[in-house]
């Protein structure tokens, strides 16, 4: 069942539902609405959230109320927050479903491996589907009469995004460091091919992105990768990675150009686009107040009907995570999330020798450039890392 769970969400794009007048969800959203239904059942599930509830840290509860009250205001004045509240739902039923992870391997009816060994399949199938894509359906041009962005010559995979699928295939690399070429517990795991060759594959499909914010965050994995292999004293491996690190830069000056914007790495096409973009978002900040208090965290949607296809686009937040809360929520709003995501790091690096806050330094770094923070692929598999990481 968790294997064809993973089936679908690999699926991307393709199981995406859109109908008139409601926010769009993926077909993986209702399996998981059934689950957390299904998990509302039973008495120490709803104890494990309540306890869980109360191991928030403060300035988590004030950085919520902040970003509520912020919506409130937002819906008082007359702004539309269909789409955030739908944002915070997702997040919600994320995280319960996520805590029912956690409740079933408490309960002896989930398993640990099959939890990883799922994560692992998702990745793999994402990869696979990339491939598939790049060498026999290079030309994804087509997309853009359909609300997404044209690329030719790039893996986008099922989410039909280089950027995307590089932080997730990025991800997915890291995955595989963490918990199957890792040693734990004083114990050295058996070198496992399959997961190695899939490190491999994880190593092309990123560059065959051809995506630049994909590159930096793999970057950041592979940097801190080495900076903790090296303060685990497990030297070997640490040489190892700023071998990959290097053999990874110099396979950018031989990547493949069959032509088009996109798989050109000095473009700046997109460059402007993000300062457009950003300029756009910095002029809603008209006054003191709007500086202060911002407009409500991700109200004002930044779809513009495309000149050519006459559909929408289906981006709807600012591509950088600093100026999207700055502009939703104000400064103080940037303060209180970036104090929480300090903490959230600072208990993710002293908690169980885990590499979840590698994961989240990269989808942070990623997120400067894309809206990969509120991507939710990106956060499925940050919730399953952090049940994982509480296991440990």
């Amino acid at each position: 069942m968790l294997f064809g769970f993973f089936g679908v969400v690999s699926l991307g794009q393709l199981q995406r539902v859109e109908l008139s007048g409601l926010p769009a969800f993926y077909l993986h959203d209702v399996l998981l609405g059934f689950f957390v239904a299904w998990l509302l059942t039973h008495k120490t599930w709803r104890t494990l959230c309540i306890k869980g509830l109360k191991a928030v840290p403060t300035l988590a509860w004030l950085c919520f109320a902040w970003v509520g009250a912020g919506l409130a205001i937002a819906a008082l004045s007359g702004s539309n927050i269909t789409y955030p509240l739908a944002l915070a739902a997702r997040f919600l039923l994320y995280a319960l479903a996520s805590s029912g992870l956690f409740f079933l391997y408490k309960e002896h009816l989930l398993r640990i491996p099959v939890l990883k060994a799922g994560i692992l399949f998702y990745v793999a199938l994402l990869l696979f589907f990339g491939l598939l894509q790049y060498f026999f359906l290079p030309d994804t041009r087509f997309l853009f009469f359909l609300g997404w962005d044209d690329h030719y010559y790039r893996l986008i995979s099922t989410l039909f995004d280089p950027g995307y699928t590089g932080l997730l295939l990025a991800l997915g690399y890291l995955f595989v460091q963490d918990h199957f070429l890792r040693p734990h517990s004083g114990r050295v795991l058996r070198f496992r091919p399959m997961t190695a060759l899939l490190s491999v594959g994880l190593f092309l499909g990123i560059l065959l992105t051809y995506s630049r914010a994909s590159y930096l965050a793999f970057g950041v994995v592979i940097l801190f990768l080495i900076w903790a292999k090296w303060r685990e004293g497990q030297l070997q491996q640490a040489a190892t990675q700023a071998f990959i690190a290097v053999v990874f830069v110099l396979s950018l000056f031989f990547l493949p150009q069959p032509g088009g914007e996109g798989v050109k790495l000095g473009r700046t096409s997109t460059i402007t686009a993000r300062a457009v973009t950003a300029q756009q978002s910095f002029s809603n900040l008209n006054s003191v107040s709007t500086l202060i208090i911002g407009e409500g965290l991700f109200v004002p949607p930044l779809q513009t009907p495309s000149e050519y296809s006459g559909t929408t686009s289906h981006a709807k937040v600012s591509d950088n995570w600093i100026v999207a809360v700055l502009v939703g929520s104000g400064v103080v709003g940037v303060v209180l999330v970036v104090a929480t995501l300090i903490q959230l790091l600072r208990w993710s690096i002293n908690t169980n020798r885990s590499y979840l806050w590698i994961a989240l330094l990269a989808v942070l770094a990623h997120g400067l450039f894309n809206a990969s923070v509120t991507f939710p692929f990106v956060w499925l598999v940050l919730l399953v890392w952090g049940v994982l990481t509480l296991e440990k």
